[in-house]
């Protein structure tokens, strides 16, 4: 929902109409409302904002849903995890090879020989 700096909303015509002026004069690509809300979904998670507070800004049923929906943006989450984990371990950087970093477990040498 769009609103006035008084609080009282806005026409949704009257958003996507002015949406699309401005994104036509910066040379934009024609786009909905709704790509503003994907857009803002995308500057939280990519920013670090913990995933349940960009659900319930977003207002999903559930968490399941933003993670179905934005889950492919949490790769990198991953992998911060397992580097926090080796600082707090005091491990130096680099430490953990990437089979480690992406949650494989190394191969056991010379297991069923």
């Amino acid at each position: 929902m769009f609103c006035r700096s008084d609080g009282s909303p806005l026409r949704p015509q009257q958003v996507l109409v002015t949406l699309r002026r401005r994104a036509a004069e910066i040379g934009l690509p024609r786009i909905g409302v709704h790509d503003l809300r994907h857009t803002a979904a995308t500057i939280m998670i990519s920013s670090g904002v913990p995933l349940a507070v960009v659900s319930k800004t977003l207002r999903h049923s559930t968490l399941a849903t933003t993670v179905n929906l934005y889950g492919y943006l949490l790769p990198h989450a991953a992998r911060d995890a397992v580097r926090a984990l080796g600082h707090a371990l005091g491990l130096p950087t680099g430490t953990l090879g990437r089979r480690q970093e992406l949650g494989a477990p190394e191969p056991v040498r010379g297991a069923g020989r």
